[in-house]
């Protein structure tokens, strides 16, 4: 690790005085460690030496690190390798969240970490919207999206304030801020370069600007979700402050299970959580989690400048020559989406059309394949979707090396 700025250890030794030093010997060490969270609807089998993330259920610290890109179950989507702090989301669910099929919006969402956890922490038949403002990132996202297999998240592509145009929509908003990124320093050799306080008081800004674009699209009794993966206070406790100030909003407690690696933050307006490294077997994250009041005033949908979008052709029923193809047949209808059938769940037909009118979608619903003559091919999106019916296909085991020759395009023959 190269030298760190001066300013982030002054700050950081004034700032979190009883945890500064763990935290500067655990940067310089710069070994941090790999950890993955288990996908709870795909068969996988936990590496040999890992042992359990006590906040994540089907979170794992492994030993070492393999060659992910090389692995197949990997490409499955049977795991994602996500930092063990960030998991911590999945305490505040476990205890705050809905009960019941909700509507959910993960507004910073690339690459997608915390999209397909809360694809595996909601209801069953929740819709949930993954975002991400640009472009290049949103394609990353909605391939990990993919692989992971749920088929009712979305991807959408726009800047935060494009949500007002929905009004009050969603019961739980994830705002996981993009931040100075004091947390991951010693993963990122980059995010040490380029800190500054000048850089941080510009985070702190857009931050509040990104939570204000949050609470309004959330329903009253909402749950917000607000994150970083930096130390400071103006990224913190102080954008915590500004909320409650702002909102009336009242920041919820979480129940910590006497654990000493998770450390309570005190705001003016109520308790924030971190995990640091040294103290913490991850990286530098911080979580705070807010309910929106009952009696709030509910936010009108706006009118937008952007383009409306076209809804496309009909929603017709799912074809006739896919139906052995999927698991769940008859929730599904088929709709066109930039010309491309897709399948999407009855249930969500309305709430879709409204957010199709007004955002920008990069993942719409399940690509099925193509009916090329008579033989229908699936496609990749099937094979990892969760709509898949695997009994309707003929399976066969194959070697690491032949699911290999699979992932790089090469032929291999079966005996």
């Amino acid at each position: 690790m190269s030298q760190l700025p001066k300013c982030f250890v002054e700050n950081l030794k004034a700032e979190r005085p009883n945890v500064a030093n763990q935290v500067l010997d655990a940067i310089k060490e710069a070994k941090p460690g790999t950890s993955i969270r288990v996908n709870p609807n795909k068969r996988f089998p936990v590496p040999p030496g890992a042992t359990s993330i006590p906040w994540a259920e089907h979170g794992y610290y492994l030993s070492g690190r393999g060659s992910f890109i090389t692995d197949p179950l990997w490409h499955a989507g049977a795991y994602y390798v996500q930092e063990a702090s960030s998991m911590l989301i999945e305490l505040a669910l476990k205890q705050h969240g809905p009960a019941t099929p909700c509507k959910a919006l993960d507004l910073c969402a690339a690459p997608g970490g915390k999209t397909t956890h809360l694809a595996s922490l909601l209801p069953d038949d929740s819709l949930i919207i993954a975002n991400e403002v640009i472009k290049s990132r949103a394609t990353i996202l909605s391939a990990n999206v993919k692989q992971w297999g749920n088929p009712d998240v979305f991807v959408t592509n726009n800047d935060p304030e494009d949500f007002a145009s929905l009004g009050a929509f969603f019961d739980v908003v994830l705002v996981d801020a993009p931040c100075s990124g004091e947390g991951m320093f010693r993963k990122d050799i980059r995010a040490a370069a380029e800190w500054s306080e000048a850089n941080v008081a510009l985070c702190a800004s857009r931050q509040k600007r990104i939570l204000m674009d949050a609470w309004e699209a959330l329903v009253p009794g909402g749950l917000l979700l607000y994150s970083t993966c930096t130390f400071n206070r103006a990224e913190n406790e102080e954008n915590m402050d500004f909320l409650h100030n702002e909102t009336g909003c009242q920041w919820l407690n979480l129940h910590l299970n006497s654990s000493k690696a998770i450390t309570e933050i005190d705001a003016q307006s109520g308790t924030g959580y971190a995990c640091y490294p040294g103290v913490t077997r991850g990286e530098g994250f911080f979580l705070a989690v807010a309910r929106k009041p009952e009696d709030a005033q509910v936010t009108l949908p706006k009118t937008k400048n952007f383009k409306r979008k076209k809804h496309g052709n009909s929603p017709s029923k799912t074809p006739e020559y896919l139906l052995p193809f999927l698991i769940d047949s008859r929730a599904y209808t088929q709709e066109d989406h930039s010309s491309i059938p897709t399948l999407v769940k009855d249930i969500y037909k309305s709430d879709l059309y409204k957010i199709k009118s007004c955002l920008n979608f990069r993942k719409f619903g399940v690509f099925p394949g193509e009916l090329k003559v008579k033989n229908f091919i699936p496609s990749h999106e099937l094979a990892t979707s969760a709509l898949l019916n695997r009994e309707a296909f003929i399976q066969n085991e194959v070697t690491l090396e032949e699911a290999n020759l699979i992932l790089s395009r090469n032929t291999f023959t079966l005996d």
